[in-house]
């Protein structure tokens, strides 16, 4: 979980102004997961991956614009990648949690703001969410049928009053932040091995990487791994 260093970045800037909101922070590092071994499949699970794990501080007021411009990003890059059947669930409160039902509603109900105000078709997946904020999940599906969770978008209003993150708003008086997750990829081992599927092995047509070792290859194609190696 690499959600506690970020604060520890954010909180390098205690003090930033309202105007400076949001702050957006992303970092790419290993993670590990401690699953049982009967869990664990190929490249889609696995206990050590690595995952562009990426923060967006903001006010209350900024939820839904920066819901809405963080979905948007993710269903982009994956059309890049060939991936058009793209299903969205939306992950309520589970039974074991942080915070209290109040912190709870508001984070669920400028979620399903966001949802709405993105123009985007969700079903339900009750009881899934972080324990510290609803999320929405994006579901990847391969060539030959297979689904499997990639991105997701959470809103958490728990954890950074926890961890005592803050910020000056512009009557100088100290507030907390609304923290949004994302990762885009997901776990890259997961990614790649849905896009291998999906491309049959081929970069997507929508990299500069992929054109460039086209102009190369004989045949006009070419591996997506080889195209992005080269730099």
């Amino acid at each position: 979980m690499n959600c506690p260093g970020t604060y520890r970045i954010f909180q390098a800037r205690s003090g930033a102004a309202t105007v400076e909101l949001p702050v957006r922070l992303r970092r790419v590092r290993q993670s590990t997961s401690l699953r049982a071994l009967g869990a664990l499949h190929g490249l889609m699970r696995v206990r050590a991956f690595t995952q562009d794990d990426g923060h967006v501080f903001i006010t209350e007021d900024q939820i839904t614009s920066e819901s809405v411009a963080i979905t948007r990003l993710i269903l982009d890059i994956y059309r890049v990648f060939g991936f058009e059947d793209v299903s969205i669930k939306y992950a309520d409160r589970p039974p074991k949690r942080v915070g209290s039902d109040d912190i709870w509603d508001r984070a669920e109900a400028a979620l399903k703001a966001a949802s709405s105000a993105a123009g985007i078709e969700y079903t339900l997946n009750r009881g899934e969410g972080a324990f510290y904020g609803p999320k929405l999940e994006f579901v990847l599906r391969d060539a030959i049928g297979r689904t499997g969770s990639a991105a997701p978008c959470q809103v958490d209003l728990n954890m950074p009053e926890r961890l005592g993150a803050y910020y000056i708003d512009a009557h100088s008086a100290k507030r907390t932040p609304v923290m949004l997750h994302r990762a885009i990829s997901a776990p890259w081992s997961a990614s790649s091995r849905s896009c291998s599927s999906t491309t049959q092995g081929n970069s997507p047509r929508g990299s500069r990487r992929y054109r460039r070792s086209c102009s190369a290859s004989p045949t006009g194609r070419t591996n997506m791994f080889v195209a992005l190696r080269k730099p």
